[in-house]
């Protein structure tokens, strides 16, 4: 059988599950690779072998994990914020500790390692909402540059379940305003809903206030004031004859501290007096001011008559005595009506016995929670443009009141993640996905819709919006999946990205994800064995390529955050150094910052170090006792163990030494095909010998190619002019190699990178005979 030459012209494929190297039916097999380890796919199809992590610092606690959570204000200001055991440390983008004097800025939180992978957050401009499930929802705020607060979100107003139905069970106030006594003839009241806001309405008869004045500089112009409730009348009648002046009716919304005019009602000698209804949308307070009344012979009197309405009143329970009787607060600005006992009450959604939300998320300009123990299904959005005001007017309700509504489902899995899309609100569970959007020009009471979109249920993993998808972890199986809308169906669709990879996330599960967008839209993964994983996602161009990552040690957590104009990723790693565990914060490097091999950084907690005069020892304390790679200069130099001590001493003094822990990327092609060559029509099955390689590279130093990791030659050689002194550079071009290739059965290639540089494959063409024999 005659030489043939087969090509592959792009990685795209990424890694292949074992379980599907048969389908060479799919137009992806063409592309896909049998191994990929620390190496990742362009974009456009080449692979490269990943870039270092450089050492920032340790964490906080080294024998607690912590997780990494991005704070972007805008391209030039972002932070990385440290989420620990009852901490929050912050760290600029250019990687150093913001600092208060000499010590890290710190804020105390109540978060435990177990609830960091529950929070979930939603920043607007300077401040982070955060829900976990079980915890009062707070409020991260970033006062100055170097100043953070965390407080707790002060919501008013609501949320509350569902009104009280039975007429039976009623609540009697013991006052009307400051600190009162709650007592209910049936046990309703219990210790966890101390803290809680709940809502008292009762039943009011209106009333008249008169004011009479002839002479504004002896007489009372301000008449007493009068609730008139939402949706209630008002009328305002005057007497008098050719009296001169005016009569304004003002309104409070803040039970009288702020006064604000409604109407004014102008009167001059001989015309007819006012009689004036208006009909009030919401609750508050109303008075009588008579102005300029310039007449001190002539008496104006003004009535103000309101009709029975309902008084809508708030309270904080402060205190629990008994199942019948609590202690509370009355809100200033909404007390309670009078001290009859009343059957329509409402208990607070949130608390220490219904549960705190464990979603949030912004939709339409409201701040939406979702999922309690209380209410697994339920969803809550704030006022419109009103974050913390949770109310629902009455008795009619209005556009922009609160909304509350709960998903359907076939169990009551609890929502552990919104996200905001452009058609819809996407509420995440173990049972599925729902959407939650709105049938008119705008999002009201009225006009909100919802519907099971999915049910591939989540896992409790905070998925990502990539483009028009949103990209999350299926709960069986650990499959990774989208969902987006699809115009041509009108609804919303999704496939199983990790479908062609499933051995990656199947056996261990993603366990957090970040999305770097620049420069090659890649997904990376936390696997809760401590590998991280790599998806090159392009939905549009139809290209999902995984590959997976190792290191010496286990990576717990990743995030990614603008700089210099792409997207870095940070990530935290558990590392053992000295027989120690410690915990460092690490960030991934620019790839080809330069093509200078000297600032090539492919090692994993490296240092760099710039010494003016050159310099051979070199301080590496968070390696102490570990056997480190050095690049001085662009040159490789032997493998070395830094001292106990942390210092580590080579051979030879240099200006430019990068200095840190290595790693292996290898590259392994998936058996060849190119059908009709063989008389069998396939070539699967057959041995097959290759004769030669050519591999089409770009910047690339170092690396080793043959048929397995028994098989290995060098390509690249030094010339008569590649002085040893002087560091190789970077090569472009194609690559000939001729010599140790087994013949074997499927005709694979490996590469295997194993020096501290770039390797960046763009293609790869074989010369292959195929024999049986």
């Amino acid at each position: 059988m005659g030489t043939a030459y087969y090509m592959q012209p792009s990685f795209s494929g990424g890694e292949f599950d074992p379980k599907v190297l048969g389908r060479i039916d799919s137009e992806r097999y063409a592309t896909g690779l049998k191994q990929c380890e620390n190496f990742f796919i362009h974009k456009f199809g080449s692979v490269s072998n990943r870039t270092g992590f450089l050492y920032l610092g340790g964490a906080k606690y080294n024998d607690k994990r912590c997780r990494l959570i991005p704070f972007i204000y805008s391209s030039d200001q972002a932070y990385v914020l440290e989420f620990g055991y009852q901490y929050i440390r912050f760290w600029n983008s250019d990687g150093s500790l913001v600092m208060d004097g000499d010590n890290p800025v710190e804020v105390s939180t109540p978060y435990t390692v177990d609830q960091l992978r529950k929070l979930r957050f939603v920043q607007s401009a300077d401040k982070v909402f955060i829900a976990c499930q079980g915890l009062r929802p707070m409020v991260l705020t970033r006062n100055t540059l170097t100043s953070w607060s965390l407080e707790n979100f002060n919501y008013k107003r609501g949320p509350f379940l569902s009104q009280n139905l039975d007429d039976n069970i009623k609540v009697t106030p013991s006052g009307t305003s400051g600190s009162i006594t709650l007592t209910a003839n049936a046990d309703i009241f219990k210790a966890g809903q101390v803290g809680s806001v709940w809502r008292i309405d009762q039943n009011m008869s209106g009333g008249t206030v008169v004011i009479r004045a002839r002479n504004l500089a002896t007489d009372t112009a301000v008449s007493d004031t009068i609730t008139c409730g939402a949706g209630t009348t008002w009328q305002l009648i005057t007497h008098g004859v050719d009296w001169v002046g005016r009569v304004a009716i003002e309104r409070s919304y803040d039970n009288g501290t702020t006064w604000l005019q409604v109407r004014s009602f102008p009167h001059k000698a001989n015309e007819s007096n006012w009689s004036e209804t208006v009909n009030e949308s919401e609750q508050c307070l109303l008075r009588i001011n008579i102005k300029e009344l310039t007449t001190t012979d002539k008496e104006v009197e003004a009535s103000l008559t309101v009709d029975p309405y309902v008084n809508t009143g708030y309270v904080t329970i402060t205190g629990y005595t008994s199942a019948t009787s609590v202690t509370a607060s009355v809100d200033s600005e909404k007390p309670i009506g009078n001290t009859n006992a009343t059957a329509m009450w409402w208990e607070a959604a949130w608390s220490s016995e219904q549960g705190y939300p464990a979603a949030v998320a912004f939709y339409e300009d409201r701040l939406t929670f979702a999922g309690t123990k209380g209410s697994p299904r339920g969803v809550w959005m704030s006022k419109a443009g009103d974050y913390n005001n949770f109310e629902i007017s009455s008795p009619t309700s209005e556009d922009d009141d609160s909304i509350q509504i709960v998903l359907t489902s076939r169990k009551m899995s609890i929502i552990h993640t919104l996200v905001p899309m452009r058609q819809s609100l996407m509420a995440f569970s173990e049972d599925g996905v729902n959407t939650i959007s709105y049938a008119d020009s705008s999002l009201t009471p009225s006009s909100v819709t919802q519907r099971a979109e999915s049910y591939f249920g989540a896992k409790e993993i905070e998925p990502l919006i990539v483009g028009a998808q949103c990209v999350y972890v299926q709960e069986v199986g650990g499959a990774v999946r989208d969902i987006g809308y699809d115009y041509v169906q009108d609804a919303y669709s999704g496939d199983e990205v990790s479908l062609f990879s499933s051995f990656l996330v199947n056996k261990f599960t993603p366990v957090e994800m970040t999305y770097q967008s620049e420069p090659d839209s890649i997904i990376w993964f936390v696997r809760e064995d401590g590998q991280l994983l790599s998806c090159t996602y392009l939905r549009e161009q139809k290209m999902v390529a995984w590959a997976h990552h190792t290191t010496q040690g286990e990576f717990e957590s990743v995030c990614a955050i603008p700089y210099n104009n792409n997207s870095r990723v940070w990530a935290a790693v558990k590392r053992t150094v000295g027989g120690q565990t410690v915990r460092y914060i690490e960030c991934m490097t620019n790839r080809l910052p330069t093509e200078i091999p000297a600032d090539q950084i492919y090692m994993d907690s490296a240092m760099v170090f710039e010494e003016n005069p050159a310099a051979k020892t070199f301080a590496v304390p968070h390696l102490a006792g570990c056997q480190v790679k050095v690049v001085l200069d662009g040159n490789l130099l032997p493998d070395y163990t830094v001292g106990d001590d942390g210092t580590l001493t080579i051979e030879r003094a240099g200006n430019k030494a990068v200095i840190g822990l290595g790693y292996v990327s290898k590259l392994e092609t998936v058996n060849i095909e190119a059908q009709g060559f063989v008389r069998q029509g396939v070539m699967q099955g057959h041995k097959i010998q290759i004769a030669e390689i050519i591999l089409r590279l770009l910047n690339t130093r170092g690396g080793k190619v043959g048929s397995d990791e028994e098989h290995l030659d060098e390509w690249q050689r030094r010339t008569r002019v590649d002085f040893l002194g002087n560091a190789l550079d970077l090569f472009t071009g194609d690559a000939r190699l001729v010599g140790n290739f087994t013949k074997q059965e499927g005709g694979n290639v490996m590469i295997v990178q194993d020096v501290p540089m770039p390797f960046t494959l763009l293609a790869i063409m074989m010369g292959v005979k195929v024999s049986d024999g």
